[in-house]
């Protein structure tokens, strides 16, 4: 990575936060800061360590065909190529500030990435062709969730693996808007509430549809999948290198009998489809939505 390149890529991210978020008001402080470390060229390697730690429960990540279903500025293409994964991302549009990102993160790493155009709802892929589906901060955007635990269902193999890794709703504050509290409110006041704070129609559709951990753990469970592992596994996944404080977060939720995924701001899942189709139907499942 040149410094160059880097120079560049941050030019384009600072395009990219004008082009959506204007000077950040109606933000809180920081915001800019925040989003702009939040994409900037350290991400993939934040990404890298997440999919480190799901490695033990997967059987590893070299040599498997993986896609990312809303692949976005490329940052888990990159984290995947790295540890040897084959991996293909889906956006709906092969084109647009997200695109451009994904290309100059790629150049930036002297990497090549493989990006499809294609709708998540209706993957352009064929029946049981991957070993892991990759949903890296998506699902939270996305309104019929139910139908994207299907897609992503169908497209993997026996015995593959869905990663979800998204927002919890449980959490106190939401994280896209920085106000504590709002996405607790039914759906229609919390879109009415930030379209207000930025001066919109309060029926504009906001992108944001924030579901609790144990919410996903549901709908994973109706569509036919197992789960195995979820955030407290993978928090604690090398038990013997946890950190004093995540060790003390375990005991004090554990003192407190909260479940500890409820108290963190993010959900990680790793669920799995069974290797044997006939020990899940899918098809009875989606009857129960």
């Amino acid at each position: 990575m040149t410094v160059a390149t880097e120079r560049r890529f941050m030019q384009m991210l600072e395009e990219r936060y004008s082009l959506e978020h204007g000077d950040g008001t109606g933000f809180w402080p920081g915001h800019k800061g925040w989003w702009l470390d939040d994409q900037g060229p350290a991400h993939e390697q934040r990404i890298l360590t997440s999919l480190r730690s799901m490695a033990p429960f997967i059987g590893g990540w070299r040599g498997k065909r993986c896609v990312d279903l809303g692949c976005g500025s490329g940052s888990s293409l990159i984290a995947l190529s790295w540890l040897g994964a084959k991996a293909v991302g889906l956006e709906k549009e092969i084109c647009g500030p997200d695109i451009e990102l994904a290309e100059a993160r790629a150049k930036m790493h002297d990497l090549e990435i493989d990006i499809r155009e294609g709708d998540a709802l209706a993957a352009p892929f064929e029946t049981a062709s991957f070993d892991v589906v990759v949903s890296h901060q998506v699902a939270e955007h996305v309104r019929p969730i139910a139908r994207y635990f299907e897609e992503s269902y169908r497209i993997l193999k026996p015995g593959g693996f869905f990663i979800l890794v998204t927002d919890n709703r449980l959490y106190w504050k939401e994280l896209h808007t920085g106000l504590p509290f709002i996405h607790w409110l039914p759906w229609v006041a919390f879109r009415s509430l930030v379209n207000l704070r930025h001066h919109r129609a309060l029926s504009t559709d906001i992108g944001i549809y924030q579901r609790s951990c144990f919410t996903y753990r549901r709908l994973a469970r109706r569509v036919g999948f197992h789960q195995q592992a979820d955030r407290v596994d993978l928090f604690l996944a090398k038990r013997g290198e946890a950190s004093d404080r995540k060790r003390r977060l375990a005991r004090i939720t554990k003192l407190l009998r909260l479940p500890l995924p409820a108290v963190m701001p993010g959900t990680s899942f790793i669920f799995r489809k069974p290797a044997r189709p006939e020990a899940s139907d899918p098809a009875d499942a989606r009857r129960g939505f």
